[in-house]
C-alpha cells in the first residue's frame, strides 16, 4: 500500500516525496517528466519510491499505476499562467480532465483521502482583500480556471462519493530544484540564475506586483499537516508566507546576500498578471494550526546558496 503523488518528480512534488519517503512512506510517483528528470535522479535513491512515467491524461496507464494505493497528493498539472494562454486546449485538459481522471479512479478504487494543489490563481481580479476562501474568485487565464474548475470538481466527489478532499491554494512557493530553464518559469530562479551569470534581469511590469513568496519546506510541511487532519470532510486552506514582498524588494535582498548589482530591464507587465495576493491565513494558521517558519531573508538565501552549489542546474 502507497502514497500516490502526482506531478511527484515537479518541483514541489519532489520535495513531498522526499519528505514522506524519509517518514518510511511508501510512495508511487505518476510524473511525465515535462519539468525534466534532474528531480528524478535524487528520487531513484530512495528504496520506497516507485516512479512511474507517464501523463494524467492517460487514463487506462494512471488506472494502472493507482492500483494500491490509498492516498493521494495530486499536484500534476500546466502550470505557469503565461503557458496557458498559449495553448488553452492543453491546459484544459491536463488541469482538469487530469484531475477528474484521479477522482474518478479513486471512487472506483475507493480511495477516501485525496490532497489538491490549487493556486493563489483562482482568485484573479478579485479585489477583495485579504483574499478568504470563501470569497470571490474571478480566474484571469486558463491556468486559474483550470484550478478552480477542479475545486468544484473536488467538492462533487466529495459530496457525491464521500472523498475527503483537502483544497491546498499555494501562493508563490520557491526553493531549490525550482527550473529556472523553462519558458515562463517562476521569478525567484529566474533572478537568482541571472545573479550568478552575470546577465541582466528582465522585471516584466514596474517591479511593484506583491505577493506572499512561501518557502517549498513550509508548503510540504502544511501539505502533509492538512492530508492527516482532513478527516471525512471538504476543506479549502491558503497556504502562505504572511508577508507580503515586492519583486523589486526580492532583488535588494538578492543583491544584499550575492553582494552583486545586475543590470536590471523593466518591461511591459504580461496578460493575466495580478498586483498583489494577499492571501487570508487564518484557517492555516487556527484550523490547521501551523505557521511559516521561513521568513524572506532565511528562505531567499537557503534557496541562493542551493544554487551556487549546483550550478550544473542551469543547463539541466
Amino acid at each position: 500500500m502507497s502514497i500516490f503523488i502526482s506531478g511527484g518528480a515537479g518541483f514541489i512534488g519532489s520535495h513531498l516525496a522526499e519528505t514522506l519517503s524519509k517518514k518510511d512512506e511508501k510512495i508511487t510517483i505518476y510524473d511525465n517528466f515535462s519539468a525534466g528528470r534532474f528531480n528524478n535522479k535524487l528520487l531513484e535513491n530512495f528504496p520506497n519510491i516507485r516512479i512511474i512515467d507517464g501523463d494524467i491524461t492517460d487514463y487506462p496507464k494512471l488506472n494502472d499505476a493507482m492500483k494500491g494505493c490509498v492516498k493521494i497528493y495530486h499536484l500534476a498539472a500546466l502550470n505557469r499562467a503565461p503557458r496557458s494562454i498559449e495553448n488553452p486546449f492543453l491546459s484544459n485538459s491536463v488541469n482538469i480532465t487530469g484531475t477528474l481522471n484521479l477522482l474518478e479512479i479513486a471512487r472506483k478504487m475507493d480511495i477516501k483521502d485525496f490532497a489538491f494543489s490549487s493556486s493563489s490563481s483562482v482568485y484573479g481580479l478579485s479585489e477583495q482583500f485579504p483574499r478568504k476562501e470563501d470569497g470571490k474568485t474571478i480566474p484571469t487565464h486558463p491556468y486559474g480556471v483550470g484550478k478552480l474548475s477542479s475545486e468544484y470538481y473536488c467538492n462533487v466527489y466529495h459530496q457525491l462519493y464521500g472523498i475527503n478532499v483537502v483544497i491546498l491554494r499555494y501562493f508563490a512557493v520557491y526553493g531549490p530544484r525550482q527550473s529556472p530553464n523553462m519558458k515562463y518559469s517562476a521569478v525567484i530562479p529566474i533572478f537568482i540564475k541571472a545573479f550568478l551569470s552575470g546577465k541582466t534581469i528582465a522585471v516584466y511590469g514596474d517591479g511593484e506586483q506583491k505577493r506572499n513568496f512561501t518557502y517549498v519546506s513550509d508548503t510540504i510541511n502544511a501539505t502533509i499537516k492538512a492530508m492527516k487532519l482532513n478527516k471525512g470532510g471538504y476543506k479549502i486552506i491558503n497556504i502562505a508566507n504572511h508577508n507580503e514582498v515586492t519583486l523589486n524588494e526580492i532583488l535588494e535582498r538578492l543583491k544584499e546576500i550575492s553582494g552583486r548589482k545586475p543590470d536590471v530591464a523593466y518591461k511591459p507587465f504580461r496578460k493575466g498578471d495580478v498586483k498583489r495576493a494577499n492571501p487570508d491565513l487564518s484557517r492555516m494558521n487556527f484550523d490547521l494550526g501551523y505557521q511559516a517558519q521561513n521568513n524572506i531573508e532565511s528562505g531567499l538565501r537557503k534557496t541562493f546558496e542551493w544554487y551556487q552549489k549546483h550550478p550544473r542546474y542551469f543547463d539541466v
